[in-house]
C-alpha cells in the first residue's frame, strides 16, 4: 500500500484512509464451527408425576460441542387443582440433580437444588430479568401474579430452565463449550419434589404431572483440522473443564433453641462463597407446618424464616473472614449482596432482593414478595485488580480446617431446619474414553 505524500496538507494516503474511515481489506474468516444446530434430547419417559421419584435423560450428541448457555430444559407442568410455585419457580418441583459421564463418573451434584435456584436467581439476576426472563421459569414478582397461575397451572403451562440456572456444571467459566467428550453420552438425573412441597394452594392438595419434558441443546461442529487436535490433545493430556459446585449440608436446630451451629468438613481446594437458609419446622400460632418434618402445600416451602439473627460469626480453620460478629441485619444484607457481586457493590446492577425482602418472610400461600433472608460469607481472597483482571481466588478447606458457622437467633417459638450451601471450584480432565473430577 502507498505511503507517500500526495500534495495534500502533508498527508499520506494512509493517513488520508484512517482518517475517513475507509477499509479496502475485508477481514479473514476466524469462525472454526461448520455448523450450530439445535437438538433435542428426550427423557427416558414423556411424562413424570409427582409420586415419580427420578427422571432421567441421557444425550447422545456424538462428536458436537455444546453451549450450554443457549440451552434450556422443556417441560410442561399440569396441575390436579388451582396452585402456583410461589416464591420459586418451576425449579421447586426438582429436588436433587445428578450428572454423570457415559463412564459413570458423578461430575455435579446439586442437593436441595429447589431451596438454592430461587436464591441464586433473585440474587444473581436483576428484578427486569426476574420479571421478563423469569417468567418462562415460573417467578414471580407480585402477588396478582401468583393468583393468575392457579388456574394457568391447572390448565397445564410449559416452562423453560436454561441449562446455567438448571446446574452451576453447565455454566462452566463462562466461556468455554462442554466439550463433545464429556457431553456425548452425559446422563442428567433428576429427583423429583413431593407436591405437598413443591405446590402452593389454599385447598385441595393438588398434585402435579410433567409432560413433554426435555432438552434442547445448541450443538457446535468444528471443521476437522480443530476436531482433530482437540482429540489428539484429549488423549494425550485430557481436556479441563472448570465449574462451580454448591456442596450442600443439612443441620436441625431443636424447638427452643437459639444457637446454631454448622460444620463443613468436605475438602475442596477453592471454598468461593457459602451461605445458609434457615426455615421453621414446626407450628407457631397462626403459621402452618412448614419444612421436611410435616409437609404443607398450604404454605410456601422454598421461602427463608424472616432474619432475626442477632450475632454471626464465619470461621474457617484459623481465619475469621468477619473480624468482629455481624450483629445487625443491614449489614448481613450488605453481605449476602457482597457475596454475590450485586447491588450495593455496582449502582447500575441492582438485582431482585431488597432490604425489605431481606428481612421479611410471610408464609401464606399467596404472600408479599419476600422471604430472600440468607446469612451468607465470600470466601474470595481479594479483589486486587492484575493487569485490569480480578485476581481472585478461594480458600482451602479440609477436616482439620473446616468451615463453620455460629448464629445466635431470638425466637425460640420453632424448630429450624438449616441448609448451609458451600459454592467451591470443581476441575473435570476429559479424556476420550474416561473423565476425572478434581475438587
Amino acid at each position: 500500500m502507498e505511503n507517500k505524500d500526495d500534495g495534500m496538507g502533508g498527508l499520506t494516503v494512509m493517513q488520508q484512509r484512517v482518517l475517513n474511515g475507509i477499509q479496502y481489506e475485508s477481514l479473514p474468516e476466524t469462525t472454526v464451527a461448520t455448523s450450530r444446530t439445535f437438538k433435542r434430547q428426550f427423557f427416558q419417559k414423556n411424562s413424570y408425576t409427582a409420586n415419580t421419584s427420578q427422571a432421567i435423560c441421557d444425550w447422545n450428541t456424538g462428536a458436537e460441542y455444546i453451549n450450554c448457555r443457549r440451552s434450556y430444559l422443556k417441560l410442561r407442568v399440569k396441575t390436579s387443582a388451582a396452585a402456583n410455585f410461589g416464591y420459586g419457580g418451576v425449579t421447586n418441583l426438582i429436588r436433587r440433580v445428578v450428572i454423570t459421564s457415559r463412564s459413570g463418573t458423578e461430575v455435579s451434584r446439586t442437593e436441595d437444588y429447589n431451596k438454592l435456584a430461587p436464591k441464586c436467581v433473585r440474587y444473581g439476576c436483576s428484578a427486569d430479568y426476574v420479571d421478563q426472563f423469569g417468567e418462562l421459569m415460573g417467578y414471580t414478582n407480585t402477588p396478582a401474579e401468583l393468583k393468575s397461575d392457579f388456574d394457568q397451572l391447572s390448565a397445564g403451562k410449559v416452562f423453560l430452565i436454561p441449562l446455567p440456572k438448571l446446574s452451576p456444571f453447565f455454566e462452566g467459566d463462562g466461556q468455554s463449550l462442554l466439550p463433545a467428550q464429556l457431553a456425548a453420552g452425559l446422563r442428567v438425573e433428576l429427583t423429583l419434589e413431593s407436591n405437598l412441597r413443591a405446590l402452593v394452594a389454599a385447598a385441595g392438595a393438588p398434585t402435579y404431572e410433567i409432560e413433554e419434558i426435555s432438552f434442547l441443546l445448541n450443538t457446535n461442529s468444528m471443521v476437522d483440522s480443530w476436531q482433530r487436535q482437540l482429540n489428539e490433545e484429549s488423549a494425550r493430556d485430557g481436556l479441563t473443564y472448570s465449574f462451580s459446585e454448591w456442596h450442600t449440608t443439612q443441620s436441625a436446630l431443636p424447638s427452643s433453641g437459639t444457637q446454631i451451629n454448622i460444620e463443613v468438613r468436605k475438602a475442596v481446594a477453592d471454598c468461593m462463597s457459602a451461605f445458609v437458609i434457615t426455615q421453621s419446622t414446626t407450628s407457631t400460632d397462626a403459621v402452618p407446618v412448614l419444612g421436611p418434618a410435616t409437609d404443607s402445600y398450604l404454605i410456601d416451602n422454598m421461602k427463608s424464616d424472616a432474619y432475626e439473627a442477632t450475632s454471626v460469626e464465619w470461621r474457617l480453620g484459623s481465619l475469621y473472614p468477619y473480624q468482629q460478629p455481624i450483629k445487625t441485619t443491614p449489614e448481613m444484607y450488605f453481605q449476602a449482596q457482597n457475596m454475590w457481586d450485586a447491588d450495593i457493590l455496582d449502582c447500575k446492577r441492582s438485582n431482585d432482593v431488597s432490604p425489605s425482602s431481606f428481612a421479611t418472610s410471610t408464609l401464606a400461600s399467596v404472600g408479599a414478595k419476600d422471604g430472600d433472608a440468607v446469612v451468607a460469607v465470600s470466601m474470595e481472597r481479594n479483589d486486587v485488580r492484575v493487569n485490569g483482571v480480578l485476581n481472585i481466588g478461594g480458600l482451602p478447606t479440609n477436616n482439620s480446617r473446616s468451615l463453620n458457622v455460629d448464629m445466635t437467633l431470638t425466637s425460640k417459638l420453632a424448630t429450624r431446619q438449616n441448609y448451609l450451601y458451600m459454592k467451591h471450584l470443581r476441575l473435570v480432565k476429559v479424556y476420550l474414553d474416561n473423565v476425572s473430577v478434581a475438587e
